[in-house]
C-alpha cells in the first residue's frame, strides 16, 4: 500500500515530494501563487517582528527551565528530608539555590510579560491587519481557481517521510521529535462521483467508487503539533480526550482511508476527530483493526 501524504525516501533521504504529486493533481494558476507566496512572506516577516529577540527567547527558556528544575529538586528534597521544615531546609541545604529559583523564576515571568505586550502591539497595527487581510484574499481566490466550493471542510490528515523496506513501510522519524507524523490540512469533499482533496497548493479528483474502506488503527498515536484553530480541549475536540505535552499531541484511535488508484493500493491516514467528516465525503463507513 502505497501512503499518499508519505514521502518515499528510500532511494533519497533528502526527498521531501508527496506521493499525492504523482497522480497528476491540479494546481492553481501560477500568478495567484506567486501572490500568496509574496503574501505569505510578508506574514512571515511580521510574525518575526512579533518576537522578542532570538537571545531572549533562548533566556526565557533557560530561565523557565531553570526554575522548573531546581523547584523540582527543592520539592524532593523536601519529601526526603524525613519531615524537616522549609525552614530548616532552607537553613541547612544549599539556601542560594531558593534564591536562584526565585530570580529564574521572575525574569522567566517579566520576559514572557514582554513577549505577550511585543506580540499585542504588533498584531495590533494597522499594517498587520492589512496583510492578514490580503493573505485570507489571496487564499480565497486559489480556491475559486480550483473550483473547491467555499464551505468544504479543513480535515486534518497525516503526512510522513518513510522508507520501503521488503514490502514494508518503515515511518522515519523527526529529527528533535518523538514520532514521524506530521499534520496537513486539506479541503476534503465530495462532488458527483468524485472525492476531492485540495489545498493552497493543488487539488486531487479520485473517483468515489475507487474508495474501499475506512479502517479503525485502535492504538495511541503521537503527532508533531496542533494546526486546529480551536484547542483540543474545547468543543467539538474535548470528546477526544486529546493529550498535549512536548510539543505534540496525542489521541487514540486513529483511521486510515484505503483506495485505489493506477493500479495500486493507496491509503491516507487521518485523526479520530476527523471520522465524521471522512465518512460522510467518501460514503464509507468503518471497519475494525
Amino acid at each position: 500500500m502505497k501512503p499518499l501524504l508519505g514521502i518515499d525516501c528510500t532511494l533519497n533521504r533528502k526527498n521531501y515530494i508527496m506521493n499525492i504529486e504523482s497522480l497528476d493533481p491540479q494546481s492553481p494558476n501560477q500568478a495567484l501563487k506567486e501572490s500568496l507566496d509574496a503574501t505569505m512572506n510578508e506574514a512571515e516577516a511580521t510574525n518575526e517582528r512579533a518576537k522578542l529577540p532570538g537571545y531572549l527567547r533562548f533566556l526565557q527558556y533557560i530561565t523557565g527551565a531553570g526554575a522548573f528544575v531546581i523547584f523540582a529538586g527543592i520539592v524532593r528534597g523536601l519529601v526526603d528530608s524525613d519531615g524537616l521544615s522549609i525552614g530548616k531546609t532552607y537553613g541547612n541545604n544549599a539556601k542560594g539555590l531558593f534564591w536562584i529559583c526565585g530570580g529564574c523564576f521572575l525574569l522567566w515571568a517579566v520576559l514572557r510579560f514582554l513577549a505577550a505586550r511585543k506580540a499585542k502591539m504588533v498584531f495590533n497595527q494597522e499594517e498587520t491587519v492589512v496583510v492578514e487581510s490580503r493573505l485570507k484574499s489571496a487564499e480565497t481566490q486559489i480556491y475559486l481557481d480550483l473550483g473547491v466550493p467555499a464551505n468544504a471542510p479543513d480535515v486534518d490528515l497525516l503526512m510522513y517521510r518513510y522508507v520501503n523496506k521488503k514490502g514494508k513501510i518503515k515511518p522515519l522519524m523527526i529529527p528533535g521529535a518523538n514520532t514521524p507524523y506530521l499534520p496537513a490540512s486539506f479541503k476534503v469533499y465530495a462532488q458527483e462521483d468524485k472525492l476531492y482533496f485540495a489545498n493552497l497548493e493543488m487539488k486531487l479528483a479520485l473517483p468515489l467508487s475507487a474508495m474501499k474502506q475506512i479502517r479503525k488503527i485502535d492504538k495511541k498515536i503521537a503527532v508533531l503539533s496542533w494546526i486546529k484553530d480551536v484547542s483540543p480541549k474545547d468543543e467539538p475536540y474535548a470528546q477526544y480526550k486529546i493529550k498535549e505535552g512536548q510539543g505534540m499531541v496525542y489521541y487514540k484511535p486513529y483511521y486510515e482511508l484505503s483506495f485505489m488508484a493506477k493500479g495500486e493500493e493507496w491509503t491516507v491516514m487521518f485523526p479520530c476527530y476527523e471520522l465524521s467528516v471522512m465518512e460522510a465525503a467518501t460514503g464509507l463507513h468503518v471497519s475494525a483493526e
